[in-house]
């Protein structure tokens, strides 16, 4: 291929044959196919092209891949499949003028935010391709009045309607406006303001129509959807405001509610009572099939339930054979093959409530096998119509560009963090006596240690040190018996790092951390297959040449080195890798303590951030209306404190066998007695000190997300109080006070919103508002664990990510004198994620190179977080030899993430989808930015080693591989 940048089983409506596939898309763009063709041969082998001019979110989204490459396998009797496709890319379309646009004999092209439309309706004026939905109309489904007034003339039903003008009327150019009153029969009229008034409180009169709460208002702008409904003052007034989904919410009640607005245009619907209170998405593909999904109305509650994909919850639904017959009448009166529209069943009837234009079913595999065939009868259809044409002059003079004039794919790197993992913990301790320092073996540096007899080494310097009692005898205690449970796990670890006195070198103390958990779940396993296929059905559509030279590299930790290796299995299409496939690079991708001095300075400038009277950073996450850090901690201890006496007070009074029944299922080797054991470190850490360290944030918010994940029957039924009296084991000082006067209207204001939701158990509210506060703190801390100031961040990020950046250049550069097309893959941990990424913002930033998503809208970065960088390749039109041109975007997906997993539907796999890819940047000249990294590289100086000793033999032996040279700053074999 060339490329160009850039629930349960359906039930559906019989396919139609070929003989009678509509082509309603043809009577607007010509439904003869286009003869300049990018590849040129006789009718009976040439490559039918298929061109997709849509911006990259949609054209490489995951339903629009699913049902292009099944368009494009070879059917029976086929060799090779007799159509390919042509993703035009942002570079194209927004950069290129339609005279340089790919060939194409058919053409997928749809409105979305920051399309330009007009660009591509004069594409289609030149080149003539099939249309599978025709462009201009899609102009209709920018006004609610125009695609309200289409429906009437179609005879579909809509609810009982009164529009107030203020702008003169629906807006459209005469061809257009021509073609409507021609076809459907009205015609658009300018209009004069409306006069507009309140009759009673519960009556609006517009022009002299009348329309009775409740009632719902929306603007007249198909892209606005900031939607109010009116509750009528005997059912309580009020009204809820509706928008576009942020995070699992789609509304809110608002009890000032009661007055329309009065500035801009407006259509009143009357409000409907549906049945069920679901609303159903319908989805065509053609005139004669129609897929059709129910969902929970925003009008309900406002709260988004979602499955393991991200996306809502929704359930197939039959049309009734009236509802078939409007989804056949609207997509051939908007000309639109592939359609969605929105409907509602009240009272036994249905009414069509709104049109979007192109949409596909998510996630659904026989509603993608039904689109890809009725897609291909319909382009094999169009080819036996095919009739000869005589190009114009216009044709003539500015032919369809050589496929190496186009934008390629040439390359990319993806940057992956590792797959879910069950919680880290840890335990830190400062020790200075000798059994601790003989444990370092002579070296200066810091040292990890990590197989089973060295680890016992350690358990045998902790009674030594108890012997002679030369520590603490608590702290020792801990080592000792968290040392005799733990040690035998495998994913279990000790840090020793030595602190040196700055002016005579001595030795001053120890600092020994002793980690464990972080191991590989069963959900991994998933999510990492999952992502390596839709990474490779990815590469299929943009060029799947890629996938003939594909390196990936990753770091020596075991979750790490497993999710490398599911993800390119998958990439792959292999069932098993070759033998030394995957290179471990610890310099690029291991833990770097090179910035620790600075890190460990910032770490002591977060405890002031959760200080009373300290306000949040604006650079950083934290929501509106939301109080002080220091509030919401206090808020936080307040309920660990509750919850430790609920769980206490649930395990007393059950046996082993009736804990054990609160889940049916448990896994990755948990049990009770481990969830206890978890929780109760936690309450120790939040509820049992004076001041939390900001560093356990993270810790309970990891253990909270872990356990609505893999624990959820448990969590929830553990932490179930039996009734809230003699729960609080708390004292309330002064300073708790003062938090919760200060706290007391945001916490009214969420508890009014927690009494919409619908699918909560009341008894829960606590351990939902835990989590709720727990994400905004980890949100907030987490990402300036890495720098809180602009120079912090970059300074961090180069000390721990600068080896990967040059590492990532030379690919890059390497690729660019290849002569065939490469992807490298580096598979690493969150911190080389975020520090990456700080260097990135700081960089483009510090050039005045806006980005696509602001740093403080940068949700938290997930499991199977993927920075891309794509790299694509072309010789201009008028190059001089064979000169070419690269441009480079980079990309952002914050990977398995959900806003609330507690939320969730899960099944068995415990697994939540990736999210789609972000554009981060526009695209870039690779020259121009390469520099502008470069240029940032002198600012700090690596220290001559910056990976930990390590005193274990190691299971991951280092293969051959590029190595990064700090001393001579460059790669060497």
């Amino acid at each position: 291929m060339s490329t160009a940048p850039s629930s349960q089983p359906s039930t559906t409506n019989p396919s139609p044959s070929p003989s009678r596939t509509p082509t309603p898309g043809a009577t607007f763009a010509s439904s003869r196919i286009s003869t300049t063709s990018s590849q040129s041969s006789t009718p009976g082998n040439r490559k039918w092209i298929i061109g997709v001019c849509a911006m990259d979110a949609k054209a490489r989204s995951k339903p629009c891949r699913n049902i292009l490459n099944r368009v494009m396998q070879p059917q029976e009797g086929e060799t090779e499949s007799m159509f390919e496709t042509v993703v035009f890319g942002d570079k194209v379309i927004l950069d290129e003028d339609v005279e340089n646009w790919p060939g194409c004999d058919f053409l997928i092209s749809f409105f979305s935010s920051g399309f330009p439309l007009e660009k591509a309706i004069r594409y289609v004026h030149l080149r003539k391709p099939f249309c599978v939905n025709d462009l201009p109309l899609q102009r209709v489904l920018w006004d609610r009045r125009l695609v309200l007034a289409v429906l009437d003339a179609i005879k579909v039903p809509t609810p009982y309607r009164v529009e107030a003008h203020r702008d003169g009327g629906p807006r459209i150019e005469k061809s257009l406006a021509g073609k409507l009153e021609r076809v459907l029969g009205f015609k658009i009229e300018k209009r004069k303001d409306s006069v507009v008034e309140m009759i009673d409180e519960d009556t609006l009169c517009v022009d002299g129509k009348t329309i009775k709460k409740p009632y719902v208002e929306k603007p007249v702008n198909g892209e606005d959807h900031n939607i109010h409904i009116y509750y009528p003052k005997g059912k309580g007034g009020g009204g809820r405001r509706l928008f576009r989904k942020i995070g699992n919410k789609s509304s809110e009640f608002d009890p000032t509610l009661d007055k329309p607005r009065m500035d801009g245009s407006f259509i009143y619907e009357q409000f409907m009572d549906v049945d069920n209170a679901e609303d159903v998405k319908v989805y065509t593909v053609g005139p004669t099939y129609s897929h059709a999904e129910t969902r929970k109305s925003p009008v309900v509650d406002g709260m988004v339930r979602r499955n393991t994909y991200g996306k809502e919850i929704r359930f197939v639904t039959n049309l009734t054979d009236e509802e078939k017959s409007m989804a056949a009448r609207i997509a051939t009166a908007f000309e639109q093959n592939v359609c969605g529209f929105d409907l509602l069943r009240a009272d036994g009837k249905s009414y069509v409530i709104d049109v979007n234009g192109w949409s596909f079913v998510k996630d659904n595999n026989e509603y993608y096998d039904s689109a890809s065939k009725i897609m291909r009868e319909m382009f094999q259809l169009a080819i036996k119509k095919r009739k000869n044409r005589i190009p114009s002059i216009y044709e003539a003079l500015n032919p369809v560009p050589s496929e190496k004039n186009a934008w390629r794919l040439k390359s990319t790197v993806i940057v992956l963090r590792h797959a879910d993992r069950t919680p880290k913990q840890k335990f830190k301790f400062s020790f200075k006596s000798q059994p601790f320092v003989n444990l370092m073996r002579g070296h200066t540096e810091e040292v990890i240690i990590r197989n089973i007899d060295e680890l016992r080494a350690v358990l045998a310097a902790t009674e030594e040190a108890i012997a002679l009692k030369s520590e603490d005898m608590d702290k020792l205690e801990l080592l000792h018996n968290a040392l005799v449970k733990k040690m035998d796990l495998p994913g279990t670890k000790v840090q020793i790092k030595p602190a040196y006195n700055k002016e005579d070198g001595h030795l001053e103390k120890l600092q020994l951390i002793l980690k464990w958990g972080g191991e590989f779940t069963h959900s991994a396993l998933y999510q990492s297959k999952e992502l390596g296929d839709s990474m490779r059905k990815d590469m299929l559509l943009m060029n799947k040449k890629i996938l003939d030279d594909v390196r990936v590299y990753t770091s020596s930790e075991r979750r790490v080195t497993t999710s490398a290796e599911i993800f390119a299995s998958a990439f792959l299409e292999k069932e098993k890798l070759e033998e030394g496939f995957l290179t471990v690079r610890k310099d690029l991708l291991d833990d770097s303590n090179a910035a620790k001095d600075m890190m460990d300075k910032v770490k002591k400038k977060l405890k002031s951030l959760l200080r009373l009277g300290m306000d949040a950073v604006g650079e950083f996450a934290w929501p509106k209306d939301v109080p002080e850090p220091t509030v919401v901690m206090s808020k936080v201890v307040e309920l660990m404190k509750f919850h430790r006496a609920v769980l206490r007070q649930n395990f007393a009074g059950m046996n082993e066998e009736q804990l054990f029944k609160l889940q049916n299922k448990w896994c990755c080797a948990e049990d009770p007695a481990l969830f206890r054991e978890r929780w109760e470190k936690l309450f120790v850490e939040f509820c049992d000190t004076d001041k939390v360290d900001p560093s356990k944030i993270s810790e309970l918010y990891d253990t909270m997300k872990y356990d609505a994940l893999h624990n959820r029957p448990f969590l929830e039924n553990i932490f179930l109080p039996q009734d809230d009296s003699g729960l609080s084991d708390s004292t309330d000082s002064t300073t708790s006070r003062q938090n919760s006067e200060m706290g007391n209207r945001w916490y009214a204001k969420k508890e009014s919103v927690d009494k919409e939701r619908t699918n909560e158990n009341p008894r829960l509210k606590r351990l939902r508002e835990l989590y709720r506060l727990s994400k905004i703190l980890f949100d907030y801390v987490s990402p300036q664990e890495y720098g809180i100031t602009g120079d912090e961040k970059l300074d961090i990020g180069l000390l721990t990510s600068m080896p990967l950046l040059k590492q990532i250049i030379y690919d890059l550069q390497e690729a660019k004198k290849s002569d065939h097309e490469q992807a490298f893959v580096y598979v690493t941990k969150e911190s080389h994620i975020w520090t990456l990424l700080n260097i990135i913002y700081a960089t483009l930033n510090n050039n005045q190179i806006p980005t696509r998503i602001a740093r403080n809208e940068i949700p938290e970065l997930d499991y199977l977080t993927q920075i891309n960088f794509e790299m694509y390749e072309r010789t201009p039109v008028h190059s001089l030899g064979d000169l070419k041109e690269y441009s480079m975007k980079i990309t952002l997906s914050p990977g398995a993430h959900s806003p609330d997993p507690l939320d969730l539907q899960l099944d068995a796999k415990h697994c939540i989808s990736c999210q789609p890819r972000k554009a981060l940047t526009r695209h870039l000249d690779v020259g121009h930015l390469i520099k502008m990294f470069e240029n940032t590289f002198n600012r700090v100086e690596l220290p001559k080693r910056f990976i930990p000793v390590s005193l274990s033999a190691s299971i991951h032996e280092d293969r051959d591989e590029v190595k990064y040279d700090v001393q001579k700053d460059v790669f060497a074999a």
